[in-house]
């Protein structure tokens, strides 16, 4: 056999190894386990200007009109 052939076959192994390690998903979880959020709500509201541009496009997305 070729070098070219060994090298095709090495690829190909690899290949199968990688999509195999990753496309594999999250190992099951139980449907009964119970995850405790912590929410942090504050009574004076953050500033998000750093997120925000010029254009006002960090509101844009909002489901409903923002401001008065």
């Amino acid at each position: 056999m070729s070098a070219l052939h060994h090298l095709k076959k090495a690829a190909l192994i690899a290949t199968a190894l990688v999509l195999i390690f990753t496309l594999q998903g999250c190992p099951y979880i139980d449907p009964d386990y119970e995850f405790d959020y912590e929410i942090i709500i504050t009574d004076v509201p953050a500033n998000l200007e750093g997120l925000n541009s010029q254009y006002n496009d960090y509101n844009s997305a909002l489901p409903f009109e923002a401001g008065p």
